[in-house]
């Protein structure tokens, strides 16, 4: 079922309605251009890199972060931060409601993955330097890190934009 046609069903539609509008939909979406399709799926790649752009400044930030907090402090923080940036990717993400299921598990995919490297390499990084520097600041558990910030990261895109992907 198309994502437009999903409200109108709980808002008491006939049926002869709902597929009529279904029709419409879906004939509106053969006879789109080629170039108004390429630049759906340009600003979805666009979308990916930007997310793993950010990612990466998010990441440089965790280093400090990570040197100077305590685990008490910086998983909380890395929950609040992986949940905010998750809320935002989600709202991008849901805003190409012409994408395909395929890629919106692509694009979960891909930030999962690199929520949880970026995650481990921040604190394999922010560890060695503390150690480097003999700054005795608390080392952190890589993969711990990792699983918090990736788990935090990724629920608010599940949770937004595959509630209205159910068929």
């Amino acid at each position: 079922m198309h994502h437009a046609i999903k409200p109108l069903v709980h808002k008491g539609w006939a049926r002869h309605e709902l597929e009529k509008a279904a029709h419409i939909l879906k004939t509106a979406e053969s006879k789109k251009p080629m170039s108004l399709k390429a630049l759906d799926q340009s600003f979805y790649h666009l979308s990916l890199v930007i997310g793993v752009l950010l990612q990466i400044v998010l990441a440089l930030m965790f280093i400090i972060l990570s040197i100077a907090l305590h685990a008490v402090y910086l998983y909380p923080l890395a929950i609040v931060i992986g949940i905010a940036f998750g809320m935002l990717m989600s709202h991008l993400m849901e805003s190409m409601k012409h994408l395909s299921r395929k890629q919106h598990v692509i694009a979960a995919s891909l930030f999962s993955v690199f929520a949880f490297t970026s995650g481990i390499s921040i604190v394999l990084f922010s560890n060695f330097l503390s150690d480097a520097l003999n700054l005795g600041f608390a080392v952190h558990i890589p993969w711990l890190f990792g699983i918090v910030y990736m788990t935090a990261f990724v629920l608010p895109y599940l949770f937004f934009d595959f509630s209205f992907l159910e068929q």
